[in-house]
């Protein structure tokens, strides 16, 4: 009886240590897989960005006020692996009848070098689906999108993008450069 209580013990030892290990596993590959990505948002020596990765802030704007409104401000969150990229957009529902209301959408696109385009599918929020297509340009250290949006056959016009927090990162960058 004695040996079997001990038997017990020392397999619920192993069976506890194998449950750590399994435990910390995970824990390093969920670290070595977010690395990647938390590395492509900080700016690289020179200041660039190696990827639009990130959260961003801008403005679409209309050619003619629409319900007394010209420019719609909104924010994105990108996530971009080898040129092509998802994210989120948030931006406040601009019509009157709105309240306050918040519109949100998904969006899919790609950048190759300096040219950007992608997809924003309003997701219902608001009562809008529809798609909106947006292409443009994004400056060499990959903080800035400057381009145009269209709904075909209904509206187009021009926006802007900028990276959240690029002056205070690129502060730290230097920062760090200047112990170096």
């Amino acid at each position: 009886m004695t040996g079997s209580r001990r038997d017990r013990a020392s397999f619920s030892i192993a069976a506890s240590a194998l449950a750590a290990l399994a435990i910390t596993a995970v824990w390093e590959d969920a670290a070595l897989a977010a690395a990647p990505c938390a590395a492509s948002v900080r700016p690289r020596r020179n200041g660039r960005f190696s990827s639009l990765s990130g959260a961003w802030s801008g403005a679409y704007r209309y050619p003619q006020p629409l319900f007394g409104v010209r420019e719609v401000p909104f924010n994105m969150v990108i996530v971009e692996t080898e040129g092509a990229f998802t994210g989120d957009c948030d931006e406040p529902d601009m019509r009157p009848f709105a309240r306050g209301g918040r519109v949100t959408s998904s969006i899919a696109g790609v950048r190759r070098g300096g040219d950007v385009s992608f997809t924003k599918q309003m997701d219902g929020s608001g009562g809008m689906r529809h798609r909106i297509f947006y292409a443009g340009r994004v400056n060499d250290a990959l903080t800035r999108i400057e381009g145009t949006w269209t709904i075909p056959g209904a509206w187009d016009g021009t926006f802007f993008m900028e990276r959240d927090g690029v002056g205070a990162e690129e502060a730290a960058s230097r920062a760090a450069g200047a112990e170096e």
